[in-house]
């Protein structure tokens, strides 16, 4: 792990200790943080590939921020997608031809991912 990695990870890690010891919800909450922190930093300290040492590292900053937001240690749910199988999913070709039965995009909807595609299109080299 390289030296600033390591900065980094300790730095977080110092500073879900210091929220769990400030935590002013009841005991069982503080316990939590403590508990959850070192099995998660115990389960991921032997990962060597940078970007899933950086993926970690952002969880662990995501979830800290979230807990001193809402005031509230356990982890945030992910939900499921809103569209079930019988709802069509969500239309995300309109800068192509309309497909049959939907009709074609607004025309400022249009123009914008036109103008868009265009500054794409001029930034790339070559």
């Amino acid at each position: 792990m390289p030296a600033g990695a390591r900065a980094r990870v300790l730095s977080v890690y110092r500073q879900i200790l210091r929220t769990g010891r400030c935590w002013a919800g009841p005991r069982e909450e503080q316990q939590y943080i403590y508990s959850e922190a070192q099995k998660q930093f115990r389960a991921n300290q032997h990962t060597t590939e940078p970007a899933d040492q950086e993926k970690q590292i952002l969880e662990a900053e995501l979830r800290l921020q979230y807990a001193h937001q809402y005031q509230i240690p356990y982890p945030r749910l992910e939900h499921k997608t809103q569209y079930k199988s019988s709802h069509p999913a969500p239309r995300t070709d309109f800068g192509r031809q309309a497909s049959a039965g939907r009709p074609p995009a607004s025309g400022k909807l249009a123009k914008a991912i036109q103008r868009r595609k265009q500054a794409q299109q001029d930034k790339k080299p070559g």
